[in-house]
Parts: C-alpha cells; sequence; structure tokens
C-alpha cells in the first residue's frame, strides 16, 4: 500500500489545538503506514500558518497534499508546491465545478456524472508525470511521487492546476 489519504474538511478550520490533535489521530491510527494529508481550508496554509502548518506535519512524518484547484474563490486553498516528507510527494489536481462548489455537503457532481456518463479513464501522463509549472520549488527531491486527479467537469484538472486554462 503507498498513502492513506485524508482530507481535512473545510469545517476544521485554523490551525487549532483542537484540529491539530484530529489530525494527529489520524495519522496514529495509520501506524506503519505513511499518512498524506490535504487540508481543505485555507486558514491552514495562509501567510499567519504557513510556516506552523508545514512543521506540524514534518513533525507527524505526513506528506503534505499539494492542491492544484483553482484560485481566486474566498475559499480557495493556495497552491504551495513544498513537501513534508523525503519519501513521497501527494499532488491533487482538482477541476472545480464552479456552479456546484458552494452549495452544501448534499450535492454530489461526481455521482450525477457518474449517472448521465459513467465513469471516465485515467489520464496517462506516462515516464514523467504531468508537465511542472515554472519556478516550482520542492524542499526535498522524494523518491515516490503519486498524482491524484479529480474533475469534476470534464478532464481538465492538470490544465487548472498549471493555470493553463481559465476557471469558469
Amino acid at each position: 500500500m503507498g498513502l492513506v489519504h485524508f482530507q481535512v474538511p473545510p469545517w476544521r478550520c485554523a490551525n487549532t489545538k483542537i484540529q491539530k490533535r484530529h489530525v494527529t489521530h489520524c495519522v496514529e491510527r495509520m501506524a506503519g503506514r505513511t499518512a498524506s494529508i490535504e487540508f481543505w481550508h485555507r486558514s491552514w496554509l495562509d501567510e499567519a500558518h504557513r510556516a506552523g502548518t508545514i512543521e506540524f506535519q514534518r513533525g507527524l512524518g505526513a506528506v503534505r497534499t499539494i492542491f492544484g484547484g483553482p484560485q481566486g474563490f474566498a475559499n480557495s486553498v493556495p497552491l504551495l508546491a513544498e513537501t513534508t516528507n523525503p519519501d513521497y510527494a501527494l499532488v491533487h489536481l482538482h477541476r472545480r465545478n464552479v456552479g456546484a462548489s458552494n452549495i452544501g455537503r448534499g450535492f454530489s457532481g461526481r455521482a450525477l456524472r457518474l449517472k448521465l456518463t459513467g465513469p471516465r479513464p485515467a489520464r496517462d501522463y506516462g515516464q514523467g508525470g504531468p508537465p511542472r509549472t515554472q519556478g516550482q520549488a520542492h524542499a526535498h527531491h522524494p523518491q515516490r511521487l503519486q498524482r491524484r486527479q479529480r474533475s469534476a467537469q470534464r478532464d481538465h484538472a492538470h490544465e487548472d492546476a498549471l493555470g493553463a486554462r481559465p476557471s469558469r
């Protein structure tokens, strides 16, 4: 098994003791496995908390998920291409469904798409992986890179993450 991926939901905001305790508990439950953590609230990576969040994840030995969602929304998570684990990096390329992104937890654009169109085949980037953005810096050079792609509309997550395609 590679990574065990945790997505910390947007209602677990800020870098408080309670939220850190929750994340620590999740990582500890995976003893013997490497956990990756993706924060869905911008406060974890805003300028006031960024360094503390990175050090927190390094202290846990957890992989910080590099989230490549569109920017410019009030709830956009800042893009920060910095790794926290010497062995792994996880890049989540995400296409935001702007029309459904903020209407609540009861809606599932993925479920609707699957019902209407069926599953999509995965994209194959070959040996080199997806292209990198200019100026992308990493604290480490991990031994393994895992990509996680989720796209709510067609298959443009990689273009959004690279800034090659305007958000709708």
